[in-house]
């Protein structure tokens, strides 16, 4: 039973409305990057595990080698944030017509990739996600991840024209 919950879980993660924003450097050259490191926050214990294993199936599925931080060419930096928040809305009851007060979480994810060389932010992306159950948090954070890393530019180092 706990299996066929965690499938499910993951399965609607794949659903996750996220709002997402993304952003590089103008004239940024990519292509000249080819490793990475993460430096994790210090406090987001639920989540951080899951950030960081969806970060390094990213990049690496987008050509980026994992590395060390004092030998690689980017470093990662991801941060959470989560706010208790309430919205009303239409009772479920049809023979009703009154307004429900719902809380939920709202969770925050911002991943910024520095050139650690020039130490200077290269790219960033954030995502917004409504959370219902804290139980639910780790694979929807997989979810954002995703979302906000999908358009972050692939390495075409050691590519073969």
């Amino acid at each position: 039973m706990k299996t066929c919950l965690i499938a499910f879980l993951i399965i609607a993660s794949g659903c996750v409305r996220v709002q997402v924003t993304a952003e590089a450097e103008p004239e940024t050259d990519f292509a000249r990057y080819s490793s990475y490191a993460q430096s994790p926050p210090p406090d987001a214990p639920l989540v951080v595990d899951s950030i960081q294993r969806e970060i390094d199936n990213v990049m690496q599925k987008k050509g980026y080698r994992a590395s060390g931080v004092d030998e690689a060419d980017l470093v990662l930096v991801f941060s959470t944030n989560r706010k208790s928040q309430q919205r009303r809305q239409l009772s479920s009851d049809p023979g009703s017509n009154y307004y429900q007060v719902k809380t939920y979480v709202e969770g925050t994810l911002v991943i910024e990739a520095f050139d650690r060389q020039a130490k200077q932010v290269i790219w960033r992306g954030a995502g917004r996600v409504d959370i219902d159950r804290d139980s639910e948090a780790p694979y929807i954070a997989a979810a954002a991840t995703r979302k906000v890393l999908a358009d972050f530019p692939t390495s075409h180092q050691g590519t073969e024209p």
